[in-house]
């Protein structure tokens, strides 16, 4: 993030057990010369957990990820977004996030908040379109970026659904009325770098770009909890069938 408009990007292959997909995904990255970190998945050792929830969260790793982008990246460079890989910023946001922490250059944590984007089809073209957000806590989420004075990171105890990437934020000092705050001034176009805490700011707004076939998800809370039941439910068995199908 040290350079303006072509920021530094680490993408982490996070235990993907497909190993036709992880060949993929690695030759994408490294024909458009991208940097990336495996962490790998190992089969001899999935299938020897015994407990169903130690295996999800193997499978699944997710703050254990997110903890490792964070700290490799903070080693070199002094900001780090922890991001997935379905957000995206354009010029305008990226220049409000730069000019929100050069104003409040000695804070902890920055926050960008979630506004969800979603295909739509006029006159049969496909356009981008933001969602309208209901003012509860599930129409933002927080994307933290980190920095060298960051002593939190996220806890890799917890399993995937369990508010694993929101516990950190609580613990840092965000609260559900800063949610609900940051979702009715994006509705309105208000301006959000008010929203803040002691050892927290807000950054800016960054865009999460709903795939194909996922829009009800980004539209619903309910579809959305229903979509990772149902992952939840499945990945395990998907990952047997892989290795031994």
């Amino acid at each position: 993030m040290d350079k303006r408009t072509n920021p530094d990007t680490l993408w982490i292959l996070n235990r993907v057990y497909d190993t036709h997909y992880l060949d993929d995904v690695k030759t994408i990255l490294n024909n458009n010369q991208q940097q990336f970190s495996e962490i790998p998945f190992v089969y001899d050792t999935f299938k020897n957990i015994k407990d169903d929830k130690q295996k999800l969260r193997y499978v699944f790793n997710l703050n254990n990820a997110r903890n490792t982008v964070v700290t490799r990246g903070l080693e070199t460079h002094d900001y780090i977004i922890c991001a997935d890989g379905d957000l995206f910023m354009d010029d305008v946001k990226w220049n409000e996030m730069l000019s929100n922490i050069q104003s409040k250059p000695d804070m902890n944590y920055y926050v960008l908040w979630h506004h969800r984007v979603v295909n739509e089809t006029k006159n049969t073209f496909k356009m981008m379109s933001v969602k309208s957000l209901s003012n509860t806590c599930h129409s933002t989420e927080p994307v933290l970026i980190f920095t060298n004075k960051s002593t939190q990171f996220f806890d890799e105890r917890l399993y995937y659904n369990d508010n694993c990437k929101n516990e950190l934020c609580f613990r840092i000092g965000l609260n559900h009325s800063n949610y609900i705050d940051a979702a009715n001034k994006i509705q309105s176009k208000a301006n959000l770098s008010k929203i803040g805490g002691t050892e927290w700011t807000t950054a800016g707004v960054i865009y999460h770009l709903a795939l194909d076939g996922t829009e009800d998800q980004e539209s619903s809370v309910v579809n959305r909890c229903a979509a990772r039941a149902k992952a939840i439910q499945s990945v395990c068995s998907r990952v047997d069938d892989f290795y031994n199908g």
